[in-house]
């Protein structure tokens, strides 16, 4: 058995199939849920996120030559598939050419965004708390209060994003942005 180097734990995993975890590569992309978009590069900005679950993360595993009698039948159903929403009018199977390598797409798959993948790609910081509030903080037994799935993801379609709400202050209001600063360099020392 081949040793693995595992992956950051807050990564998402790779796609999980009854025979096992697919290792293969992986072209992935952004698309819009119930939306018209033609999607967005992994490494670009993402779309505007919604109140409502409507950004999915897109992955396309890709066999790597050779191509092996396993993977025909999954192959020509993803082919099929494309073919029929207008996305494929090629041959029997659809291939990618990278780096100057042929992959014949065997799998896609759409998960939607987590809440955190939201903010994160939102602009908020990694330590901005999504998953609740606490109450009762003048009481003596305070309580946290949980939010579900959908009320992070109404509340990060609802934010500004971070980055764009300092820019617009930085530029509409630079008389009170450098005194700030200058307070925090002088709290510093």
């Amino acid at each position: 058995m081949a040793a693995h180097a595992g992956h950051d734990p807050r990564a998402p995993l790779s796609t999980v199939a009854a025979s096992g975890s697919h290792q293969t590569p992986v072209a992935a992309w952004f698309a819009k849920y119930y939306g018209t978009g033609d999607g967005a590069r992994m490494d670009a900005p993402c779309h505007t996120v919604t109140v409502k679950d409507r950004l999915g993360h897109m992955q396309a595993d890709l066999a790597a030559p050779p191509f092996a009698r396993e993977h025909e039948a999954r192959a020509r159903e993803v082919a099929e598939f494309l073919r029929a929403h207008g996305a494929w009018d090629g041959g029997e199977f659809v291939t990618l050419e990278i780096d100057g390598q042929s992959f014949v797409v065997i799998d896609i798959g759409m998960r939607m965004l987590s809440p955190r993948e939201l903010f994160n790609a939102q602009g908020f910081p990694p330590d901005y708390v999504i998953e609740g509030t606490w109450e009762g903080l003048d009481s003596d037994e305070p309580t946290f209060r949980p939010f579900s799935k959908d009320v992070q993801i109404s509340c990060c379609g609802n934010s500004v994003c971070p980055p764009v709400a300092a820019a617009i202050i930085a530029a509409n209001c630079p008389h009170l942005a450098a005194p700030r600063q200058a307070e925090e360099a002088h709290d510093a020392v």
